[in-house]
């Protein structure tokens, strides 16, 4: 059975020759009813879907990153959040290289802190207890901590939107609007055990060409694709073996990464064989995925999967 890394266990696991392109469902959001227009399309991230986002972000190591969302808003959110989560790390991997010995023994004393301590900086960081444990990650600083510029940046991240990633998978549209209106899990289920059905693409070729188009698109060490669920699970059961039922579906802030080391052949012109040879298959391409790459499916939440009664 496959498993979820936790988003900082692959982060921290990352060489720096190792290239990311992450596919990843939105954070939280409120549930979607009935009565909400557009199937829910307006529907954005809750505060905590916000703080979850940002939390994620500040996982990553050193790197230059692009951002590549959905039209959909709480989509555009995730990325943004994320990118202002980096930033923050980004300024704290700046003061921490700029402090002098006594600032840095300081910051030691404080971070092994008495458990009471401790307790109060977790406590004044978590709305309720069970916040703290759905998030899956903890914050280290809180928002007062960083330049308030930092914080009113989110507007100004470059976020790339793009229709594939509303409906990569979608081979008849007014068929999916009926997917979407009436057991939406149930159909996205039925069409990954039997690949056959009138709203979707197959399966299999499908999934290899949303590969192709995140390698063709990501010129960055990082590369951030925020999309849906409906998106990322057929992904993951393609290309790791999931499977997922209507009442065991996956988490938010949950994805699958594709990591390719660069230092194995992908620069210059193995480089240029990545990028402008997507429909490259055979030989070739198998020994670019048996060769330099590996997929990971990871999570931003204490576990990969959501439970439904």
């Amino acid at each position: 059975m496959p498993e979820f890394v936790q988003a900082k266990d692959f982060f921290e696991s990352l060489k720096p020759t190792e290239r990311v392109y992450l596919l990843i469902r939105h954070s939280i959001r409120r549930h979607i009813t009935p009565q909400d227009s557009d199937n829910g399309a307006h529907v954005g991230l809750t505060d905590e879907g916000r703080a979850l986002a940002i939390s994620f972000g500040r996982l990553f190591p050193a790197g230059d990153a692009v951002y590549f969302s959905s039209p959909v808003g709480r989509c555009i959110d995730t990325a943004k959040c994320i990118a202002e989560g980096r930033a923050m790390s980004s300024v704290a991997r700046g003061a921490a290289l700029s402090e002098t010995p006594a600032e840095s023994s300081a910051r030691g004393a404080a971070l092994s802190a008495t458990p009471a301590n401790s307790s109060v900086r977790v406590a004044a960081l978590s709305a309720t207890p069970a916040e703290s444990s759905a998030r899956g990650i903890a914050l280290s600083e809180t928002p007062a901590a960083c330049p308030a510029a930092l914080l009113n940046s989110r507007a100004d991240v470059p976020v790339e939107t793009d229709e594939a990633l509303g409906s990569f998978y979608v081979k008849d549209y007014d068929a999916y609007l009926s997917v979407l209106n009436e057991r939406f899990y149930q159909n996205i289920c039925a069409w990954l055990d039997s690949d056959n059905h009138p709203a979707f693409y197959p399966l299999a070729e499908r999934a290899e060409e949303l590969r192709q188009y995140m390698f063709q698109k990501g010129t960055a060490r990082f590369n951030i694709f925020s999309t849906h669920d409906a998106w990322v699970v057929p992904t993951l059961v393609h290309f790791l073996g999931f499977h997922f039922t209507p009442s065991q579906w996956m988490n938010y802030l949950t994805g699958i990464a594709f990591v390719v080391d660069e230092s194995r052949g992908l620069t210059g012109e193995g480089r240029e064989h990545l990028d402008s040879d997507c429909g490259r298959t055979g030989e070739g391409r198998e020994r670019i995925d048996k060769s330099h790459e590996r997929v990971v499916a990871l999570t931003g939440m204490d576990s990969g999967y959501l439970y439904f009664g």
